[in-house]
C-alpha cells in the first residue's frame, strides 16, 4: 500500500501558508508596497521606500516560482510610473528607479530559479526516502518518539508506518538492556557507530538489524537500519556446524604426521582413550597405521576396530594439500551382532533341514546329529543331551559328543542321574530357564563339582527342552572360546526344540505301529468272522475266522460282500441294513440272516455291524449259528429267532478333519509371501493326484470351484523356472505360481500351491522358506494322520471288544440256554451232537472272558488290596460243580483285586478240560512268611517237561487234541505278576508228568 508522506523539510518553511491564503496575502503585500511608495514619492523620498517591494516579489516567486515573475513585472511596471510622476521623468531619481526595478526583476528571477530547484528536491525526497534499500527512522532526540520512517524500516518489523509513528523508539527493541543503552546514547547526542540489536516484530518474532545514527537539524536524529537476520542465521548455522563434529555420537578424529591426534570428539575418545590401556592402545596403533597408509596412497582406507564389546568401522579420508587425515567412525556393533545372528540362524536352519532328512534314522543317530550341530553352531568343545522323566526326577543321558567321550577319563560313568542330587546339570530344570556360567572357576552355589577324569569346564551353557509346559529333556555345551550370550542360548534352544519335534513324530509313529499290532491281535483273536466294509460294501479286510465258512481271507478282500458272503437269501436285507446303519450312525444293529459259504451252502448267521468313527468304513461280524438255528427249528414252539442284541455306546470322536487344520498354515504362508491365492491338496490313497482341502481366493475374482483335483509334483515347481508346469486355470488369471510338495523324508502327503497376479521371481531365500514350510506342513499332516490313525485303531480295538464281549456273549448266553433246553429231549447221536455244540459255545464264552480280562488289565491301573483267599476259591469251585474238587479251606488274606477269581477259573477250567469229566482236582494253600502259595493239582494227563516253561505264553496249548485259544494261563501269569507274585507249572507227583499237573500260584500275604 503506497505511503503518503509529508516532506520532511519544505523550501522556505517560514513562508509556508495554505494555498487559500497565498493570493490574499500577496495582494495585500503588493498593494501595501505600492501605497507606501506613492506616499513616500509624494513626500520626496525615493530610495528607502522601494525596499518594500521585495516582500511581494519574494512571496510571488517562492510560492509560484516562474509564474510569480508576472506579479514582479506588474509591480515594477507600476513602480516606475509612480516615481516618474512624482519626481519627474527627467529627474536624476528616475534613472535610479529604473535601475532599482531592474535589480528587483533580476533578484526575482534568481529567487524563482532557486525555488524551482528546491521544489524539485522536495518532490524527489519522499521517493528516495521511501524506496531506499536500507531502513530509515527519524526520531525526536529528546523524547525518542518516531517522527517518520520509510517503508523498508516498517517492513523489517512487520508494521505499517502509521502504526509506528508516534511510538517510542525504545519500545521497538526486544532486549530492554539494549533499548536503555541506545536511549541514553541518543539523548546525549552520541552517534551510534555500529549497533546490532533485535527488534520486536508484529508476530512476536525478532529481526536482527545493524543501526547507524546521525544528527539532523531541529534536534532530530536519523537512524539507518541494515537487516542482518540472514547473517545471524548463518552465524548460528556455522556455530551448529562447528558443534556437529563435537556432538556427533560417532567418532571423528584428525591425525597429523607421526600419528599425532590433532582433534578427537567425545565419541572418538572412547576409541583412543586411555581407560583400558592394553586394548585401546592397540586400536590407536591400528588407526595410526591406517592414517599413514591413506596419506601415502592418497586413497581412502577402511578398517574395523574392536573396543570392549563394541566394533567400529573407521573411514580414513586424506585431505588434498594437507599433511593430516580425517577419520570418521561408525558404531557397527549392532550390525555385527545381526550378522552373527543371521549366521547362527542359517546354521540352525541347515541343521533342522538335516534333521528332517533323518526321519527314519534311529533315535540315537538323531540326537547325536543335533548335538554335533549345536556344538558347531555355538563354537563349543563338548556337549550332552539327556531325557527327563515325566515326573521330572531323573535325567537319562542320551548322547555325549564324540570328542567328550574321547577325552573323558571318568571310571564307570553313570548314565542315569537323580535330579535332586545333580548340581549345575539340573539347574535348567529347577530354574525352568537357560543357565549360562562364563567363569566356571569362580565360586557358585549352583556347582557340585565334577568326578575325577571329567573334561575341564571353563564356560557352561545348558537349556531345557519344553513340550508345552513340561520339560522333556536337557541339553548342554561347554568351553566356547568366547563367553556364551543370549544369542547362543536362543539358537541352541531353538535347535533342540526342533530336534524334539522330530523325536516326538517318531514316537507317534512307533505308538501307531504298536496300536496296529494290538488291533490285529484282537481282530484275529475274536471268535466271529469279522470284516471291514467300505461305503460301497467292498471288503477291505477280513480275519482268519472266515475259513470257517470256507473262504480264504486273502481271496475275499477286494470283493463285494453282497456278491460273496451276503449273496443269496440275505442279499436284499443285508444291503438295506447296511444303508440304514450308515444314516443312523450311533446305532449298532444286530440281525440274523442266511449267508453263503464258499461252497454255496446256506448257513444261518448272527450279524453285528458298527460304523468306524470319522470314516466311511464299517466293521461287520458274522457268527455261524447254523447248529443253534437247527436246534431252534426242532424245538419250533420255543423261539423262532434270536432276540436282537442291545445297542452299545458310541465311540468317542477322533480329532477334527485334517483340512480344517490347514487353513491357518495356508493363510500365514500367503500373507508372508504377499500372494493373493493359494490352495492345499492332500493325497487320498495312492496316486499322484491330490484333492483340494483348503483354498484362499481373491475377493474380486470368482473362484474356480470346478477344480477339485490337481497333479501333485514330486519336486517344487516355480513358474519362473517351468512356465509349462503351471495349471491352465492359474496361467489364465495369474502371472506367477509355485507348487510345493508336502514332503517328509521320501513321503509326499500333498502339495501347497500359490499364485499372484503380479510378476514375481522367487529368490533363493523364498524358495528355501516355501520348501521348508512344505516339509513343516507335511509333517503336521503326517502327525495329524498318525494321531487320527492311532485314535481310529484304538476305536476299532474297543469296538471289536465291545461287540465280542457284549453282543457275541449275549448270543452265546442264548445259545447255552437253548442247548440246555434241547439236551434232555435228545438221545443217541443227536444228544452227542448237541453236547458238542454246547462245548463249542462254552469255548467261545471262555475266549470272550479271557479277552475281557485282558482288556481290563490293559485299561486300568494296578491297585491291589487285601482279598480273602477262601471266598475267591470257593466262588469258582461252585461254578464247576460237575468236577470232583477237594479243598480244605484257608483263612489267608492276600494282596490282589477283583480279578483274582479269573486265575482260579482258568486253573480249575484247564484241569477239567484236559483231565476230562472223571478228573479229580486238589487245591492246597500254604502260608510261607509274607507269601501264600496256592497249588491247583489234578490227575489228568499232566504237562510234559519240555512244555512247562512255555505253557504260560500267549496262544500256547498244552495238548493238540483239545480245542482252545491258549489265553487262560497267559492271563494267569499276567495277574500273578500284577499282584507282585508268580506262577509256575509242575507235576502232581514229582518226576512223573503223566500222573497229573500241579500249578502253583504264589501271592503276597496281606499284613495283619
Amino acid at each position: 500500500m503506497p505511503h503518503k508522506h509529508t516532506p520532511m523539510m519544505p523550501p522556505f518553511p517560514s513562508l509556508r501558508l495554505p494555498e487559500r491564503w497565498q493570493i490574499p496575502v500577496l495582494a495585500v503585500a503588493g498593494v501595501g508596497a505600492l501605497a507606501a511608495t506613492t506616499m513616500a514619492a509624494a513626500a520626496g523620498f525615493t530610495a528607502v521606500i522601494a525596499q518594500t517591494f521585495y516582500i511581494p516579489i519574494i512571496l510571488a516567486v517562492v510560492w509560484y516560482r516562474w509564474r510569480g515573475l508576472a506579479v514582479v513585472a506588474a509591480i515594477t511596471a507600476a513602480y516606475i510610473p509612480i516615481l516618474g510622476w512624482f519626481t519627474g521623468f527627467a529627474s536624476p531619481a528616475f534613472p535610479e528607479a529604473v535601475a532599482r526595478a531592474a535589480v528587483m526583476i533580476a533578484v526575482a528571477m534568481v529567487l524563482a530559479a532557486l525555488s524551482s530547484h528546491v521544489s524539485a528536491l522536495a518532490r524527489d525526497y519522499p521517493g528516495i526516502f521511501q524506496h531506499a534499500g536500507d531502513g530509515y527512522i527519524i526520531v525526536d532526540q529528546q523524547s525518542l518518539a518516531v517522527l517518520d520512517l520509510n517503508r523498508t524500516a516498517a517492513e523489517m518489523i512487520g508494521f505499517a508506518p502509521s502504526e509506528v509513528v508516534g511510538r517510542s523508539l525504545v519500545s521497538l527493541f526486544a532486549d530492554p538492556a539494549t533499548a536503555e543503552g541506545t536511549a541514553e546514547a541518543l539523548k546525549a547526542g552520541q552517534d551510534l557507530d555500529v549497533l546490532e540489536a533485535a527488534l520486536t516484530m508484529r508476530g512476536g518474532g525478532v529481526r536482527w538489524v545493524r543501526i547507524v545514527s546521525g544528527s539532523l537539524p531541529e534536534d532530530r536524529v536519523v537512524c539507518t537500519l541494515l537487516d542482518i537476520s540472514r547473517q545471524k542465521e548463518d552465524e548460528r548455522t556455522m556455530r551448529a556446524l562447528a558443534r556437529l563434529a563435537g556432538e556427533s555420537p560417532d567418532p571423528v578424529l584428525r591425525i597429523g604426521p607421526g600419528g599425532q591426534i590433532l582433534y578427537a570428539n567425545e565419541a572418538a575418545m572412547a576409541v583412543i582413550g586411555a581407560e583400558a590401556p592394553g586394548e585401546k592402545s592397540e586400536a590407536r596403533a591400528a588407526l595410526s597405521r591406517a592414517a599413514a597408509e591413506a596419506t601415502a596412497t592418497g586413497d581412502q582406507v577402511e578398517l574395523e576396530v574392536r573396543v570392549g564389546n563394541g566394533t567400529f568401522l573407521i573411514t580414513v579420508v586424506p585431505i588434498e594439500g594437507e599433511d593430516y587425515v580425517n577419520l570418521y567412525g561408525k558404531d557397527i556393533t549392532g550390525i555385527k551382532a545381526a550378522e552373527t545372528a543371521i549366521r547362527l540362524n542359517e546354521q540352525r536352519l541347515e541343521a533342522l533341514r538335516g534333521l528332517d532328512r533323518m526321519y527314519d534314522a534311529p533315535l540315537k543317530a538323531i540326537t547325536d546329529y543335533a548335538l554335533s550341530c549345536a556344538i558347531s553352531m555355538t563354537g563349543s568343545e563338548h556337549g550332552y543331551f539327556a531325557f527327563l522323566d515325566p515326573e521330572e526326577r531323573t535325567l537319562t543321558m542320551q548322547s555325549w559328543s564324540d570328542r567328550a567321550m574321547a577325552v573323558c577319563r571318568v571310571e564307570n560313568p553313570q548314565n542315569t542321574y537323580i535330579l535332586a542330587e545333580t548340581g549345575l546339570w539340573g539347574e535348567p530344570v529347577r530354574q525352568r530357564h537357560r543357565v549360562i556360567l562364563n567363569d566356571y572357576a569362580a565360586p557358585s552355589p549352583l556347582k557340585k563339582g565334577t568326578p575325577p577324569g571329567h573334561p575341564a569346564i571353563r564356560r557352561f551353557l545348558s537349556v531345557p527342552v519344553f513340550e508345552g509346559e513340561r520339560i522333556v529333556a536337557v541339553a548342554g555345551v561347554i568351553n566356547k572360546a568366547a563367553p556364551y550370550d543370549e544369542d547362543d542360548a536362543r539358537q541352541f534352544s531353538l535347535l533342540m526344540t526342533g530336534m524334539w519335534g522330530l523325536v516326538r513324530r517318531k514316537r507317534y509313529s512307533d505308538d501307531l505301529k504298536r496300536s496296529e499290532a494290538l488291533y490285529r491281535t484282537i481282530f484275529e483273536a475274536t471268535g466271529a468272522a469279522t470284516m471291514i466294509l467300505d461305503g460301497d460294501g467292498m471288503i477291505v479286510h477280513a480275519n482268519a475266522r472266515f475259513r470257517h465258512f470256507g473262504y480264504d481271507p486273502a481271496d475275499i478282500v477286494g470283493r463285494s460282500a453282497w456278491t460273496s458272503v451276503f449273496d443269496g437269501p440275505m442279499h436284499n436285507a443285508g444291503w438295506q441294513y447296511h444303508q440304514i446303519h450308515r444314516i443312523e450312525r450311533e446305532k449298532v444293529p444286530v440281525y440274523e440272516g442266511q449267508v453263503l459259504d464258499a461252497d454255496g451252502k446256506v448257513r444261518d448267521a448272527l450279524v453285528t455291524a458298527a460304523m468306524i468313527p470319522e470314516t466311511d468304513l464299517s466293521v461287520v461280524s458274522v457268527m455261524d449259528i447254523t447248529p443253534l438255528k437247527e436246534a431252534e427249528r426242532e424245538i419250533a414252539v420255543k423261539n423262532r429267532e434270536l432276540a436282537a442284541l442291545a445297542e452299545v455306546s458310541a465311540i468317542t470322536s477322533s480329532l477334527l478333519p485334517i483340512p480344517e487344520r490347514l487353513d491357518a498354515a495356508l493363510a500365514k504362508v500367503l500373507n508372508l509371501m504377499d500372494f493373493e491365492t493359494g490352495a492345499i491338496y492332500l493325497f487320498e490313497g495312492k496316486g499322484d493326484v491330490g484333492v483340494r482341502v483348503s483354498q484362499r481366493w481373491p475377493a474380486d475374482m470368482e473362484a474356480p470351484y470346478e477344480i477339485k483335483r490337481l497333479a501333485v509334483p514330486s519336486e517344487p515347481r516355480y513358474s519362473s523356472d517351468r512356465p509349462e508346469g503351471v495349471p491352465p486355470h492359474i496361467r489364465e488369471r495369474f502371472a506367477s505360481y509355485a507348487s510345493i510338495p508336502l514332503k517328509v523324508g521320501d513321503e509326499i502327503s500333498g502339495t501347497l500351491n500359490m499364485a499372484t497376479r503380479r510378476e514375481h521371481v522367487f529368490t533363493t531365500g523364498e524358495r528355501e522358506f516355501l520348501e521348508t514350510s512344505g516339509r513343516a506342513i507335511g509333517g503336521a499332516v503326517l502327525r495329524a494322520r498318525f494321531s487320527e490313525d492311532l485314535e481310529r485303531a484304538n476305536a476299532d480295538a474297543n469296538l471289536y471288544l465291545d461287540i465280542m464281549t457284549h453282543d457275541i456273549n449275549n448270543a452265546n448266553t442264548v445259545a447255552v440256554g437253548y442247548c440246555g433246553l434241547l439236551l434232555p429231549r435228545l438221545a443217541g447221536k443227536e444228544h452227542l451232537m448237541a453236547k458238542k455244540v454246547l462245548a463249542g459255545i462254552r469255548q467261545s464264552i471262555e475266549i470272550i472272558m479271557n479277552v475281557s480280562t485282558y482288556r481290563s488289565l490293559s485299561q486300568r491301573a494296578t491297585r491291589v488290596e487285601p482279598v480273602p483267599l477262601d471266598a475267591a476259591i470257593r466262588s469258582e469251585i461252585a461254578r464247576f460243580s460237575e468236577l470232583d474238587i477237594r479243598y480244605a479251606g484257608t483263612d489267608a488274606v492276600v494282596m490282589a483285586d477283583d480279578l483274582l477269581t479269573e486265575v482260579f477259573t482258568n486253573l480249575i477250567g484247564n484241569a477239567g478240560k484236559f483231565g476230562g469229566p472223571e478228573v479229580t482236582v486238589w487245591i492246597a494253600v500254604v502260608k510261607e512268611d509274607d507269601r501264600v502259595a496256592v497249588t491247583v493239582a489234578d490227575n489228568g494227563p499232566g504237562i510234559p517237561d519240555d512244555q512247562k516253561e512255555n505253557v504260560f505264553g500267549r496262544f500256547v496249548r498244552n495238548a493238540p487234541r483239545v480245542s482252545g485259544k491258549g489265553l487262560g494261563l497267559w492271563i494267569c501269569r499276567m495277574l500273578a505278576e500284577r499282584y507282585g507274585g508268580s506262577i509256575a507249572a509242575g507235576d502232581r507227583v514229582p518226576g512223573s508228568p503223566g500222573e497229573g499237573a500241579a500249578i502253583t500260584l504264589v501271592l503276597r500275604r496281606a499284613g495283619d
